[in-house]
């Protein structure tokens, strides 16, 4: 409506000009331009009419003619996280299934003593922001080959796996092809640090893997199996994403940082909840440290 306002205003003014060069009204242009002044008769009269009346017609669009002034723009005050970026250190994902003829290894990389692939964090970030951890994502080097054997050798290979803690959702390349591998349950997550060290460890540990349609119909049909849309074949996921500690990251613990760097910690928290390390029983392990 102001905008039609003004339009209107401005066609009236321009109509009014042009007649006032039409008819030589000297002081009529003048006026208009701003340059003299004069007693607002014929032509001029116009003018400060046509004036007056959009200066009434403006103020009333604003004001009156909505019942209030118009109103201020209001801006939420949006936190944006802090990223500090991980330095280490890996992902455990341990194979299981009631099938014998399917068997997992690594591409590159170890193989722990109760069977689980080891993939290295190869870069990524923690996310966080007043007083809270709120997300982050982790990058993993090497990958797994499942083969099956059952009437020929057939593999799959996962590659490029990655994590995102805000989500949980847990990323990969199916023999290439990118797909969302599933979800893991990462509201829970375990900070731990020793003392006098700038590392902070964020630590997930035994989820499962909750494996999407698509990834188990990839895994199944390169296999030559069922066992993944069955059910007979699981993932389980651990990660360690460790972080050198820095104001930033200690104000969020609620510390300041040499008081972060001293401490010994082992703390469960949620994510996007506020990490209460308060004087108490929840702060056992800071006070112990000291």
């Amino acid at each position: 409506m102001i905008g039609a306002v003004k339009q209107e205003s401005h066609d009236r003014m321009a109509s009014v000009l042009r007649g006032a060069k039409e008819e030589g009204n000297l002081d009529g242009l003048l006026l208009a331009s701003g340059r003299r002044t004069v007693r607002p008769t014929g032509i001029v009269a116009n003018i400060a009419t046509a004036t007056v009346m959009t200066s009434a017609l403006f103020a009333g669009a604003v004001g009156p003619a909505f019942g209030r002034p118009a109103a201020e723009p209001h801006y939420e005050n949006i936190a944006l996280a802090t990223k500090t970026p991980f330095v280490g250190d890996h992902a455990l994902v341990r194979f299981e299934t009631d099938t014998d003829n399917l068997t997992a290894a690594p591409t590159d990389g170890a193989v722990e003593e109760d069977g689980s692939i080891k993939l290295q964090v190869d870069k990524g970030h923690l996310e966080h922001s007043e007083r809270k951890i709120t997300g982050g994502e982790s990058l993993f080097s090497g990958g797994i080959n499942f083969s099956s054997e059952e009437k020929q050798v057939r593999q799959a290979k996962l590659t490029s796996m990655s994590l995102n803690i805000g989500n949980g959702k847990v990323h990969s390349k199916i023999n290439g092809v990118d797909v969302v591998l599933g979800v893991i349950d990462t509201s829970t997550l375990l900070l731990q640090k020793k003392k006098d060290s700038r590392q902070l460890d964020v630590v997930i540990l035994d989820r499962d893997v909750e494996l999407s349609d698509e990834a188990a119909k990839k895994l199944d049909s390169s296999l030559g199996t069922t066992a993944f849309t069955e059910g007979d074949a699981r993932l389980t996921m651990s990660a360690v994403c460790r972080v050198n500690l820095n104001k930033a990251l200690a104000a969020d613990l609620g510390l300041d940082l040499d008081a972060a760097i001293k401490a010994e910690l082992d703390k469960e928290i949620q994510l996007n909840e506020p990490i209460d390390l308060a004087p108490g029983q929840k702060f056992r392990h800071l006070r112990e440290a000291r």
